[in-house]
């Protein structure tokens, strides 16, 4: 497994997927593709609450970790209005793990039921 920086974008990558990640103009997990076959399972901007809107803000440099096991793990926090973005990529030998939290950081209760994530 490996993770390299690009100017402006994070790849992760094993045996099996690539992920590549822009972070010059906000947040932005961008492909997903199969190394072995190119066959593209995710490819365009990722959505977070609208198509319409901005990425979220990257107000943190990326965080990389490699875990004992052999996995590769990346934070990433960022900001979208009240909202506090963290996304996390795990790559392990031969798959990939993802996890979301969104966390309102305003003081008023927001209705995310138009959203998607």
């Amino acid at each position: 497994m490996r993770v390299y920086r690009r100017a402006g974008e994070l790849v992760l990558a094993n045996a099996v997927l690539e992920l590549r990640i822009a972070t010059k103009d906000g947040i932005n997990p961008y492909l997903l593709l199969d190394r072995r076959t190119k066959r593209k399972y995710a490819d365009g901007d990722y959505c977070y609450g609208s198509q319409k809107e901005p990425l979220p803000e990257l107000i943190a440099p990326p965080k990389i970790m490699k875990r004992k096991e052999g996995s590769v793990e990346v934070t990433l926090i960022g900001r979208k209005g009240p909202l506090r973005i963290e996304h996390r990529f795990r790559m392990l030998p031969e798959s990939l793990e993802e996890q979301l939290t969104v966390t309102n950081t305003g003081d008023e209760p927001l209705d995310l039921s138009d959203k998607a994530f």
